[in-house]
């Protein structure tokens, strides 16, 4: 992402453009408190915790965690990336368009993938119409 190296082709590439330039140390350090701030949430334990928990997670703090800060329509480049070496290492990917798409839904202990659109609600305009609460819900607005 940052050398602009495809690992899956081993080819030069540009690297992909963000917003605001951050160091590796950075992402990895937002990847990890995400993961972490993901694993406080649940009600399990570490021997309850299992491999399929932790690959959900995993997936969803790469996206947000290294993702959020690159440019919007570098989004689908970033996301072919993920998706090639989530097959490249045999492991199962969500059945999405894009992995932005998803967040982590922490339920009942369970972990699982639900839509960002899942979360949005009808607008209500403000009852003393104040055009400063004024919030329309969009898919952008409740991620």
């Amino acid at each position: 992402m940052k050398l602009g190296v495809d690992d899956i082709n081993n080819e030069k590439v540009s690297p992909i453009a963000e917003v605001q330039p951050k160091s590796e140390m950075v992402l990895v350090s937002q990847m990890c408190k995400l993961m972490d701030i993901i694993m406080g949430e649940t009600q399990l334990d570490a021997h309850n915790f299992d491999a399929e928990h932790m690959h959900k997670v995993f997936i969803f703090a790469v996206v947000w965690g290294l993702g959020a800060c690159i440019q919007f329509d570098e989004r689908p480049r970033f996301n072919k990336l993920l998706v090639q070496l989530l097959e490249k290492n045999e492991t199962d990917k969500p059945n999405i368009k894009s992995l932005f798409e998803l967040y982590v839904e922490v339920k009942d202990n369970e972990v699982k993938f639900s839509k960002w659109t899942s979360l949005k609600t009808l607008y209500v305009p403000p009852i003393d119409g104040s055009f400063a609460k004024i919030l329309v819900p969009t898919e952008e607005t409740v991620k």
